[in-house]
């Protein structure tokens, strides 16, 4: 049974991947920012997320889109494969920026009810600097669960992972290993 998580900056495309993958293999796609955020971007207590994590792992399937760092443990203890996807910074900032002109004010359909679009600096900081911030504990975290890892870097390596379909079958292939 697939359990694949999906990682990347924000604007890297994982919910969209996650639900094109999810699709593919008739499993359901699970959404952190969906699971996470209380009203208002509200964060809910770490224990109860804890709580939620476990939950939503304990599901024979999925496909899981999100970086949680104070989860991602749980996660990849669970996880039969990762991708993680790798896109510059600067198309994940294009993306946000559209992302934000599309549903700003309003609550865009992979986050939690009542969590309305906004123009947040943080957010765009973080993209900015997700290399040198976040990427070297995901790769830390990855190479420590032993879980196998595709790197997508770009829409054809993205459409190439998709066209396998063979994923259905063999959940832990690692033949196609990505990277630019």
């Amino acid at each position: 049974m697939p359990r694949i998580l999906v990682l990347g900056a924000y604007g890297a495309g994982k919910s969209t991947f996650a639900k094109r993958l999810a699709g593919q293999l008739s499993i359901p796609p699970v959404y952190l920012d969906e699971e996470y955020y209380l009203p208002n971007w509200t964060k809910p207590p770490l224990s109860a997320w804890r709580r939620r994590t476990v939950q939503l792992c304990s599901q024979p399937n999925w496909v899981m889109d999100g970086n949680f760092i104070a989860t991602l443990d749980q996660r990849l203890a669970r996880a039969t494969h990762v991708v993680y996807l790798r896109p510059s910074k600067w198309l994940c900032l294009f993306r946000v920026l559209c992302r934000l002109a599309r549903y700003y004010n309003r609550v865009r359909p992979t986050v939690a009810p009542d969590c309305p679009e906004g123009f947040y600096l943080p957010f765009f900081a973080s993209i900015i600097n997700f290399d040198r911030d976040m990427h070297p504990i995901l790769e830390a975290k990855l190479a420590e669960a032993g879980v196998p890892v595709t790197y997508c870097s770009s829409a054809r390596e993205i459409e190439a992972y998709l066209a396998q379909g063979a994923i259905k079958s063999s959940p832990l292939r690692t033949a196609l290993h990505l990277q630019s």
